[in-house]
């Protein structure tokens, strides 16, 4: 009774579901390429160049990040404009 569930109902609804999400990343990839100014058709989503940025950002980015979002630059000289 499993396999007969799984074949008639949960594996025709994933791909459904996969194939609406792949439309959806198409609609986003092209519109993404209209707003650049990109000459052309869109790339295919395996070229897409929003898909091949890093996820984690580089040592050097981490080196630059405060957590409170204070600014290191900002200097200790108290307002004097009141």
């Amino acid at each position: 009774m499993t396999i007969a569930t799984a074949l008639a109902g949960e594996l025709p609804l994933a791909l459904f579901f996969l194939g609406v999400a792949r439309r959806i990343l198409v609609r986003m990839v092209a519109a993404l390429h209209r707003a650049q100014g990109g000459d052309g058709p869109p790339p295919r989503l395996r070229d897409a160049r929003v898909l091949a940025h890093p996820v984690r950002p580089s040592a050097a980015a981490w080196d630059h990040w405060d957590p409170l979002g204070e600014d290191p630059d900002a200097g200790t000289a108290e307002d004097t404009s009141a």
